[in-house]
């Protein structure tokens, strides 16, 4: 029977790195799956993070038919990998619908993975041996890297220490996990901690190639993976945290800071 993974967040676990490393690999892993990353969803990754942002019916609603015409796309053979960490929700550190900032895993995760498992129980049945997949991290780590992400994208003025008063003090992404996985008993529910997969040549697409049961002579040819969307240094922070706290308006504060971050390669 043809196995389905779904790897459905959690933000900054090393999913950008893993999806990289996967889409790279595309050609010589098609014998063991197919991969389908952030470009490759339609509009269904961000619609999952504005239904998670609004809450409502009509949101929830048009992720459900974007993801259903994502699905009847799918191919009807071969074992297929799902990734894009806004199927989570919206990331911890930005602010709800009601302009509170969201301290914990929004519960629309857990809505968000039924309406996936739905909808590809809509389009395979009973034909398909489905799995969820939930990259967790350290907690301290982790805030760190939420507090870098959201000093480079939102006017955060606050700095590490107090924006890690934020969240609870027993806050812990696999209780998140955890409750994702009771959520969709008793389809499998996999949680695997960023730091075990540190030392793999292939990083966090390990847990992915582990899952979909790659053997390990294949694994041993494939080039390792290259690190993505590394956090940005103590100094650069600290930069981004003052221009935060100018007052700047929107697009002035945007222009400054693009204009410390190194040029991308891709474009060049």
């Amino acid at each position: 029977m043809r196995r389905i993974l779904v790897h459905a967040g959690f933000y900054k676990t090393g999913t950008t790195s893993l999806q990289a490393q996967l889409a790279r690999l595309a050609d010589a892993l098609e014998p063991y799956f197919h991969f389908y990353g952030p470009g490759a969803l339609q509009r269904s990754g961000a619609l999952a993070r504005e239904f998670a942002r609004s809450q409502t019916d009509e949101s929830r609603r048009a992720f459900r038919r974007s993801f259903k015409r994502f699905a009847e796309a799918l191919p009807d053979t071969g074992n297929i990998v799902i990734s894009r960490e806004n199927f989570a929700g919206i990331m911890p550190g930005h602010r709800g619908v009601d302009g509170e900032v969201l301290t914990g895993i929004n519960p629309a995760a857990r809505m968000l993975a039924r309406d996936i498992r739905a909808g590809l129980e809509r389009r395979f049945g009973d034909q398909m041996d489905l799995h969820f997949l939930y990259s967790v991290r350290d907690r301290t780590d982790w805030l760190k890297s939420v507090h870098g992400h959201q000093l480079r994208s939102t006017g955060l003025r606050d700095d590490l220490v107090r924006f890690s008063e934020l969240f609870p003090n027993n806050f812990d992404l696999r209780k998140d996990a955890d409750k994702v996985a009771q959520a969709l008993a008793p389809t499998p529910v996999h949680i695997r901690a960023l730091e075990d997969y540190r030392a793999h040549p292939q990083g966090p697409a390990a847990m992915v190639l582990d899952l979909m049961d790659v053997p390990q002579e294949v694994i041993d040819t494939l080039p390792p993976a290259e690190r993505q969307n590394a956090g940005q240094d103590a100094a650069l922070r600290a930069e981004f945290l003052r221009l935060n706290r100018l007052g700047m308006d929107r697009t002035a504060l945007h222009a400054a800071k693009h204009a410390l971050l190194p040029p991308d390669p891709s474009t060049g």
